[in-house]
């Protein structure tokens, strides 16, 4: 079952609403967005995170920073979403600060 079909198979069991489901066909359309933001929208999806979806995704911002709600990351933490390997990969080999 492809990304869009588990979308409107949600909404059908009234599980997304159906201006989350708008803004998620938007955004998993959409071809200028980085990789990391269309793995975590993948990933809430397989996981069916109906309820971190809609809070996302139920409305676009006026203004602000672009977001489609508000929050980036929410509740659930996609693994897109908690850096890269490199990013961790430095921050384990990182010594700490002594402590006074």
């Amino acid at each position: 079952m492809s990304l869009i079909e588990k979308i409107e198979s949600a909404e059908a069991a009234g599980s997304l609403l159906e201006s989350t489901v708008t803004n998620l066909k938007n955004w998993t359309s959409a071809d200028f967005l980085p990789e990391w933001v269309g793995a975590s929208i993948t990933e809430l999806i397989e996981k069916e995170e109906w309820e971190e979806l809609n809070d996302r995704f139920y409305q676009t911002m006026a203004f602000g920073t672009g977001g489609i709600r508000g929050r980036t990351i929410g509740k659930v933490t996609a693994s897109a979403e908690t850096g890269t390997p490199q990013h961790k990969a430095r921050l384990s080999t990182r010594q700490s600060a002594p402590m006074y």
